[in-house]
This record gives structure tokens, sequence and C-alpha cells, in this order.
């Protein structure tokens, strides 16, 4: 993705991470409930070999022996998340004798701290994250679901397809799954909003025993021009051999939208792009970088995301690695 900054383990690479490089597959008996959303047309007689050798990265794929002669379907990079969650809700046919799915997974040293759903372009972590289906973080703060109002948490930022709460890793429109401090495994958390006041405050929550962590930040750096700005989670988890990073961040601009407009003193051609105190009222500078990350959250949902260029995106890799 261009414009991105993402950081595995121990390194960083700009724009190409989890594009390419090592994973291996989990197998799962049987295969999605709708599996004819998610699965390609079959190909039979299917040589499994021969099958593997022409799938794409990241893709996963489904086999059966069918009689001897091989029954293969693939399943596009951007349907891994849709298949996995099936299984976990359940929604999920057959056993064994029916054919095993097979999903890939990161063995690179961040996919210990990133989930198992993941967007487009990022290889599934191991982590089984499952998003609570009663409350979530919106942009108007904490909203238990079916509370109705601005702050519903499938309406504001938050949430998936139909009724249920799904965050996946990566940088989307529905927000960052967050690990939550009240549960003991980092499997059960929470899916936050990037127009919250949390995510303009760069939040984080653990796990209960504070060995995995997320953070979410929505945050304009200094002297980034006022209608740019940058989205980024973080996630490590730490055990008794040491810590694993994972992190993905973007700069995005929203032109012609300025919603840096509120500081205390602009720059005589560039307008907002100081904010140190002398340059804005933390209030203020928080209002304004919750209606960036609308706008941004709104490019994601149209598929029109716009990324920075120039001195902007320069700006905001040092910040994302920095951070």
């Amino acid at each position: 993705m261009e414009g991105s900054c993402f950081e595995l383990g121990s390194a960083t690479e700009i724009g190409s991470a989890l594009t390419s490089g090592g994973y291996e597959y989990n197998a799962y008996n049987g295969y999605a409930a709708d599996s004819a959303s998610y699965y390609s047309a079959a190909t039979s007689p299917c040589v499994l070999s021969a099958f593997k050798a022409t799938l794409k990265y990241g893709q996963g794929y489904f086999y059966t022996p069918h009689g001897g002669v091989g029954w293969c379907r693939s399943i596009d990079r951007d349907h891994i998340a849709n298949v996995q969650q099936a299984y976990e809700d359940g929604a999920w046919t057959g056993g064994a004798p029916d054919g095993i799915t097979y999903l890939p997974i990161g063995n690179d040293d961040a996919a210990v701290a990133r989930c198992n759903t993941t967007l487009e372009g990022l290889i599934p972590g191991k982590i089984s994250c499952r998003a609570s289906q009663l409350e979530c973080l919106a942009s108007d703060g904490w909203k238990s679901i079916g509370s109705g109002g601005s702050g519903d948490c499938f309406t504001d930022g938050v949430g998936g397809s139909g009724t249920r709460l799904h965050c996946p890793d990566g940088l989307g429109p529905n927000g960052v799954y967050v690990t939550n401090r009240l549960y003991s495994s980092e499997e059960t958390g929470y899916c936050a909003a990037w127009d919250s006041s949390a995510a303009a405050r760069g939040f984080m929550d653990c796990a209960k025993d504070k060995k995995t962590c997320t953070k979410i930040l929505a945050y304009k750096a200094h002297m980034m021009s006022p209608s740019t700005g940058i989205l980024m989670m973080k996630r490590f988890k730490c055990t008794d051999d040491g810590c694993k990073v994972f992190k993905v961040g973007k700069c995005f601009d929203v032109t012609p939208s300025v919603p840096f407009k509120n500081c205390i003193y602009k720059h005589y051609q560039d307008g907002c792009v100081y904010v140190d105190a002398g340059g804005y009222r933390a209030d203020a500078l928080e209002a304004d970088t919750k209606a960036f990350a609308a706008l941004v959250v709104q490019q994601m949902k149209d598929g029109k995301e716009v990324s920075c260029t120039g001195a902007d995106l320069a700006l905001a890799e040092a910040y994302i690695k920095m951070n």
C-alpha cells in the first residue's frame, strides 16, 4: 500500500510489508456454509501439488480427494477473513470426509501479535481475535449494541457487515481490534473507531496480564498540512523470550476538506500546521483530529483513499517509525 509503514518484529519496511514472505497453512475440516461467496469454482480432476503451484500469494484453498480424482477450490486473499470468521461463528459445513479448507497464517516475527482475521494485503496472524458483540468504542464513546442514536456501534465507524462487529487487523473503516483489560486472554477484545476521542489521544488497552497490548492512534504530526494526518495501530505481545510487535500506519490526504482549522496560530500561507501549545489548544486539536479521521473513514468506505505525498508523507513515515 503506497504511503504505508509496517513494523514487523524488529524490522521496518515501507509500503511492501507482508505482500511477500513466508506463511504456512492452518487446516479446517469442512468448508464455509456460504462457500459460493468465498471459494472459487471447482477444479476437477485436481492434482493438489499442481493446483497449489497456481495459487497467488496469500490465497487459501480447499481440497477433497473426491473418489481419487481430486477436487480443488481457491480462496482469494480478500475472502480469507470471511472464511475464518465463518469457522469461528459455526457457519460451517462438513468434516474430514468432505474435504479440508486451508487458510494461510503468517510465520513472520509479527504474526504472534497479529489477528487471524486481516484486511487484504496482510497475511493472518496467530491471535484468534474475537471482538465483543456487546459493546464498542464508537466515535462518541462507549456504546452498547442496540443502544441506537448517532453512536450506535453499527453506524459510527465501527463494526462489520450485517449485525456483527468485526474489525480485522489493518487499516479499514471498521476500526481497530483492541485487547481488553477485563479479560485474561488477548483473544477477547472490542472494536474501537478511528474517529473516536480515544484514537485522537493515542489510546492503549491491554489484556489482563499486560503482556499483549493494542494502541489506536489518529494524529497530525507537527508541520503536516492541515488536510493530512495519520492513522496507525500497534500491538505487541511479550513472553519470557522477549516481545514481538505488529504495527501498521498510513498518511491520508482529505483535500479539498481542511479538518485542521481551529488552531490558535495559523501560518500565513500553510494554515494550521503547528501542533505545539502555541499552535493548538488540546481540545481543539482533538476535535479536528476526529473530524480528519471521520473523513478518512468515509474515503475507506467509498474505496477512494488518497495517500499523502512529498513532505507530508516523509513526516508521517518518520512519525510512524518513531511510535
